[in-house]
């Protein structure tokens, strides 16, 4: 009941008015220009999906290495005898 009140009044109030035509032609350049770069955002998403997939490869890489060196060094430890 309430937003209707609103609205009655703000109707009242507020009458429509017609846009400036050079608003709306650049307006409408603007959103042509935004559909001709929606092709660059695609191919900007594609790079950066393949970056993210070849840090995670990298990482994976990297840790696969750590883990194999802390384990030969852990390893290497309990091989070696104790001197007295």
């Amino acid at each position: 009941m309430e937003e209707s009140h609103l609205e009655n009044r703000l109707s009242a109030w507020l009458k429509p008015v017609s846009p400036r035509r050079e608003f709306v032609q650049g307006l409408g350049k603007r959103i042509h220009s935004l559909r001709a770069t929606a092709s660059q955002v695609r191919a900007n998403t594609w790079k950066m999906i393949l970056l993210m997939l070849a840090g995670l490869l990298s990482l994976g890489v990297l840790l696969a290495l750590a883990g194999r060196g802390l384990f030969a060094l852990l390893a290497g430890r309990k091989r070696q005898p104790r001197q007295a």
